[in-house]
């Protein structure tokens, strides 16, 4: 039991250390996504992360809008199709507030999760026949998994990842919480990879 403990806590040591003072987490995050790129498209896919309210967007959410209004404003786009049923809503009045026209933005607000981002999206862009190439923008550490789940669903997507883990491993205080997404999103992508709905990766 001693030993068992010993070693409990060794471990528990090792990887403090090592997350808080290397850089993994960053490292982490660069095998799931490319860097941020110039974003070049006509439709513009933003999927919802966290939310605190119906009114109110997460953290990841928050950056994910932010760096949609700069995609906005550096490409030629001319829809944006917000993903997410609980933060689809935020998005958009983050967006309209920052000067994306209210015309050009479509909300999917019945997905709640990935596949189902993918799923909801594909609906809504045969409906609507909104125009290709499709660029999609998520966090870094969720890159991975959501081109290839789109992919899957029949949807080709450009990668345009928000430095999110990436940008949090820089700070110590940041390393741990980025850590914990990692962990959790790789997790996901065994999830995922078992129940068939990722695409293999080219």
């Amino acid at each position: 039991m001693a030993r068992a403990l010993l070693f409990g806590f060794a471990a528990i040591g090792a990887t403090v250390a090592v997350v808080t003072l290397t850089p993994l987490v960053s490292v982490w995050a660069n095998l799931y996504s490319p860097e941020w790129n110039a974003p070049r498209g006509r439709t513009l896919l933003v999927l919802g992360g966290s939310h605190l309210n119906v009114e109110l967007p997460g953290d990841s959410t928050y950056w994910r809008g932010i760096y949609a209004v700069q995609a906005w404003q550096q490409g030629q786009f001319e829809k944006v199709l917000l993903c997410g049923r609980e933060t689809g809503g935020p998005m958009r009045s983050l967006l309209i507030a920052s000067g994306v026209p209210e015309s050009a933005i479509v909300v999917e607000d019945q997905s709640t999760n990935t596949h189902e981002n993918a799923l909801f999206a594909r609906r809504v862009t045969d409906r609507l026949g909104l125009p290709e190439p499709y660029l999609l923008l998520t966090s870094d550490y969720h890159m991975f998994r959501a081109q290839r789940v789109f992919e899957q669903a029949g949807l080709a997507v450009i990668p345009c990842p928000i430095p999110d883990a990436r940008k949090r491993g820089v700070s110590y205080f940041g390393r741990w919480p980025a850590f914990l997404d990692l962990v959790a999103e790789t997790a996901k992508i065994a999830v995922y990879q078992g129940r068939g709905w990722l695409a293999k990766s080219r």
